[in-house]
């Protein structure tokens, strides 16, 4: 069983008009303060955020990836999501707001613009290319509530991971309700507890991060991929 520690569309051409002055103010805020540190920089982890492109601003899931994507920051690391509404708006806007870098993997065939609070934006054909940004390209993982894009952002990590297609490196569920969701494929699909030994859950964005803080403090943990 799994290590256990207890995605926006614009409504019309103002709104979009209104966020690209937005995410220009923020980009060259970001720059500036970048140009100011220098350009050698220590090279920082980067965790991919995944989930809901549906969660409201205010809403409970909105609340937590802001507080992820916070804590993320102020721990250390940068933050890379899928680059559009919700989950991913969130923890790149808490993410910003501490300074940390913020990547956003965009579509071409979405056809909008990513949140404003990225900063380097990856722009890509297809779905296959967009997952091999996500988690190919990253230090670890931090898995929301999420549907039907965050199930398949999580399996291609898990597939990977168990294959040792990749090297061995973090991957977070973060919430309760996955513990349902990996007892449910037990019972339903041909899965094996021994399966989930690369997936740790949490059920709090400060467990999360805890958890990451301390994987990476390890004299064995690999180096940051970021260049």
């Amino acid at each position: 069983m799994a290590n256990s520690i207890s995605k926006r569309n614009r409504n019309n051409s103002g709104n979009g008009t209104a966020r690209s002055r937005a995410r220009a103010e923020i980009a060259n805020s970001r720059n500036l303060a970048t140009s100011a540190a220098g350009e050698n920089r220590t090279p920082r982890r980067v965790i991919s955020v995944f989930g809901s492109s549906r969660a409201q601003e205010g809403s409970e899931l909105y609340t937590e990836a802001l507080r992820v994507g916070r804590l993320l920051g102020q721990s250390g690391f940068d933050v890379m999501t899928g680059g559009y509404s919700g989950v991913m708006e969130a923890a790149s806007r808490g993410a910003h707001e501490t300074g940390a870098h913020v990547i956003g993997v965009a579509m071409r065939v979405f056809g909008e613009t990513v949140n404003p609070y990225v900063i380097d934006e990856v722009t890509v054909r297809d779905f296959p290319g967009r997952l091999r940004q996500l988690v190919d390209m990253v230090d670890g993982y931090v898995v929301m509530r999420g549907g039907m894009g965050t199930l398949a952002e999580l399996t291609w990590a898990w597939q990977k991971l168990w294959l040792k297609m990749l090297p061995a490196r973090p991957f977070v569920l973060l919430g309760h309700h996955w513990r349902r969701v990996l007892d449910s494929w037990l019972e339903n699909l041909i899965v094996d507890p021994t399966d989930y030994k690369c997936m740790t859950l949490v059920d709090t964005p400060e467990q999360a991060s805890a958890f990451l803080t301390e994987y990476f403090s390890r004299p064995s943990a690999p180096a940051p991929l970021s260049k």
